[in-house]
């Protein structure tokens, strides 16, 4: 059956001629003076709804696809602008995290899958399917009223996939069941009515769909076992390819490597301090590192864009000065180990490197034997939020473009890892190299981030060639998503809302997002851990760190990249999570290359699923400073096995560390 529906599928994409069996054979004379032409029109309360939709993807006359939303159909600014296209319509398809909207005015979602409970989804009853048209296999997801858009006239329903989506695939939506608030089924709007029903369409460009829908929708549902008579709403969209999705931070790893070779990017050391003043860091070294610039300067709005050559792949010119930190603590000078590696540290939300002068990290340091490296995330910094939030307030079209400074920020940390390993070993300085060779094993390299810095850690230990074991800490996947859940979100919330009034552009916007942040999207880059790896990089092992009450990055984010990855949840555990497999500790990583372990602190929070947490009790910082799992941790690092961090039970602390 699974090459009967891909052949289906082909001959659709070569031939928009119908079937023999097709309703659209029958004389069917549309008359079509309802809605715009630029719109959507299945369903008609909002343009560019559902969302995302193959109505908006176009394959050129080179043979080429794109994805082709319009003007006029885009969210509109307080000005009475619309948001631009420029850096979305580049894709090829739409983002793997990319939540999916629709409306139908008066459903409930009492059939439907519940917030955080994908099991719901994988029966053919469920109120909403998503389906993979290629294998016909239920995808599993929830459905939620999007609460950004909680004013609005008719409710937004959200999809949400539990694990990222596979590229270059395409999928079907379908809502049947859907009932209002007296138990009776939502009629299906009159658009997509239309095409179930082989009517004639009273809105503009429905009629010319009916073959597409004859030949690769309607046929994918029916084998699914759905009863045509009973959808509510139908459509399909595919995911931007392989290629587009992660072709430019790879192309942009080689070239940098090619670049500055295996003793990494030239540096200065900018001022060498051995009086800290700090009982655990005894010098910190301060440089500058000249690293290849993949970006163009930046437009009146602040925005980079990567300097690409005439095929289209990135290219540098000149050189960015990067400055870093290395602290070396007590236990790398004094002679009493031997065993000293090198920490990279990521930092947290548009944070910086400073967060490296913790206290807990530098006493890690010097307990567990490290070097502290760390820098800003160019692209996702503290000197971006200016520009992030412009962008919000004045160009929302263009905030898509900020991806291309995060991409310089995670080649600008691949980097520094290779200085690291390379030059730096031989600048053998005698207030952090004593014995005139480094103080440190330039084969012990290790990257531990938190929050971003797991987020985005995802993305840099896929591409990493020098670095086989990371640490996740608090980490969440899907950019819509962490907007969508994190307590940290209010105040930007508060500036969509002033730049965009209406609740739905402000639904569509973060939506959107989806499919701009594609290319440098965490849960693109997680099934190259080792589920499956990027060309001529070596597979990783990953431990997942999870805090249970954590209010900025919900502990169900962490688990929706944990299932993209592969993990395996450890046990014993604080609880069951839907779509881990279990596996008992100790874990060895050779053979269990990602394991997840959450911890409980003991925050009782009662709150709808729906939305965001209460900012307070937060235990997002507290796993870090915990001692059971910082020596977990470092079992890790060193050895590759994750033992049980509180013997035969479950970590459950009482409060913060």
């Amino acid at each position: 059956m699974r090459w009967c529906l891909a052949l289906i599928a082909l001959m659709a994409g070569c031939n928009d001629s119908p079937t023999t069996d097709d309703p659209s054979d029958t004389d069917i004379v549309d008359d079509e003076t309802l809605g715009e032409v630029w719109c959507e029109n299945l369903s008609p309360e909002t343009c560019l709804m559902p969302f995302p939709s193959d109505r908006y993807r176009r394959r050129t006359a080179s043979g080429s696809v794109h994805v082709a939303l319009e003007l006029e159909a885009m969210p509109t600014t307080r000005e009475g602008d619309k948001m631009g296209v420029e850096y979305l319509n580049r894709h090829d398809g739409f983002g793997v995290a990319t939540p999916i909207l629709f409306q139908l005015p008066g459903a409930t979602l009492t059939n439907a899958p519940g917030v955080f409970q994908p099991q719901e989804s994988l029966d053919v009853t469920s109120g909403t399917l998503l389906i993979n048209a290629e294998t016909g296999e239920l995808v599993p997801h929830w459905a939620e009223f999007d609460y950004v858009a909680a004013d609005a006239e008719h409710p937004v329903i959200a999809l949400r996939a539990a694990a990222g989506l596979e590229r270059d695939t395409r999928y079907i939506v379908a809502v049947h069941g859907l009932t209002d608030t007296k138990g009776s089924a939502v009629p299906a709007p009159e658009g997509f009515a239309a095409l179930r029903d082989a009517q004639p369409s009273t809105w503009v460009g429905v009629g010319e769909r009916r073959a597409h829908f004859e030949a690769v929708v309607f046929p994918v549902l029916e084998t699914a076992g759905v009863d045509r008579a009973s959808l509510q709403l139908a459509w399909d969209f595919t995911t931007a390819s392989e290629t587009f999705g992660v072709n430019d931070l790879v192309g942009m790893r080689d070239h940098l490597f090619m670049v500055v070779g295996e003793d990494g990017p030239g540096f200065n050391i900018d001022n060498v301090d051995n009086e800290t003043g700090d009982p655990n860091i005894a010098v910190i070294v301060d440089g500058t590192a000249f690293v290849p610039n993949f970006l163009m300067p930046p437009d009146a709005d602040g925005v980079q864009i990567l300097r690409r050559n005439p095929d289209g792949t990135p290219t540098h010119k000149g050189l960015r000065q990067v400055p870093f930190r290395v602290q070396f603590p007590y236990s790398a000078l004094d002679g009493s180990r031997d065993d000293i590696g090198v920490l990279q540290y990521g930092h947290g939300f548009l944070g910086s490197q400073a967060e490296a002068r913790n206290g807990w990290l530098r006493e890690m340091a010097q307990d567990y034997g490290f070097v502290i490296l760390s820098s800003d995330m160019t692209g996702m910094s503290e000197d971006d939020a200016t520009t992030w939030i412009g962008l919000l307030s004045n160009n929302p079209g263009a905030f898509p473009a900020v991806s291309n400074r995060a991409m310089q920020g995670i080649i600008e940390h691949a980097a520094l890892v290779r200085m690291m390993k390379g030059g730096f070993t031989e600048h053998v300085d005698p207030d952090f190299a004593p014995k005139g060779v480094p103080a440190y094993d330039p084969s012990l390299l290790w990257y531990y981030g938190n929050s971003q810095g797991g987020s985005v850690g995802n993305i840099h230990t896929a591409l990493q060639l020098d670095i086989q074991r990371s640490v996740l800490g608090v980490p969440g996947g899907s950019y819509p998503l962490l907007m969508h859940r994190s307590s940290v979100f209010a105040p930007f919330l508060i500036i969509l809302q002033l730049a965009m009034p209406n609740p739905i552009d402000r639904s569509l916007f973060i939506a959107l997002i989806g499919t701009g942040l594609d290319p440098a999207e965490p849960l693109s880059f997680a099934p190259y851990h080792n589920l499956k790896t990027l060309p001529d990089t070596p597979a990783k092992q990953t431990l997942l760190h999870v805090a249970k009450g954590d209010a900025q990055v919900h502990p169900e984010l962490s688990f929706l990249m944990g299932r993209a990855n592969g993990a395996t949840l450890l046990t014993p555990a604080v609880r069951d999570v839907w779509g881990l497999p279990t596996q008992a500790a100790p874990i060895d990583a050779a053979e269990t290359p990602s394991v997840l372990v959450e911890m409980d602190f003991g925050i009782k929070k009662v709150h709808a699923p729906d939305v965001p947490p209460p900012e307070s009790p937060d235990s997002h910082g507290w796993l870090r400073k915990q001692p059971e799992a910082q020596a977990q941790m470092m079992s890790f690092l060193r050895t590759g096995i994750v033992p049980s961090a509180c013997g035969d039970d479950p970590c459950v602390f009482d409060g913060e560390p």
